[in-house]
């Protein structure tokens, strides 16, 4: 996931040149921008929905990032969105390994050096 500025088709072609793969297959809505993008792009191809049915797994997948983010943050401020994304993709992709969680954490702690605050607040800026 990646935060985007807006949803226009420069934005969208960009965003998805920087996070998927060339070979990958795009399936999207009809939304109007990645009607241009279909245009451009030979791997995209436009699902017409029913009533929000032809991607309901991505769609349970969005509400729960944002109640995620309403529930445990409560408030996010624009400038750490991009550590809001990365924590909740973290927490996405080790749902399924529980038991080894609380290890991989207290490891990766150990093998970090010191995260001041002033350096993680413009780490956050900076990857915006």
């Amino acid at each position: 996931m990646q935060p985007i500025e807006n949803f226009k088709a420069d934005t969208l072609k960009s965003a998805i040149k920087n996070c998927v793969s060339g070979e990958a297959e795009i399936q999207t809505d009809a939304f109007h921008s990645y009607k241009k993008l279909a245009n451009e792009m030979k791997n995209i191809t436009i699902s017409y929905s029913k009533k929000g049915t032809s991607m309901d797994q991505l769609h349970k997948q969005i509400i729960q990032f944002k109640n995620w983010l309403r529930g445990t943050h409560q408030k996010c401020a624009d400038e750490y969105l991009f550590g809001y994304v990365h924590e909740y993709e973290y927490r996405f992709n080790k749902r399924n390994m529980r038991k080894w969680l609380f290890n991989d954490i207290i490891a990766r702690m150990m093998h970090q050096f010191p995260h001041p605050y002033q350096y993680l607040k413009t780490l956050c800026v900076y990857n915006a």
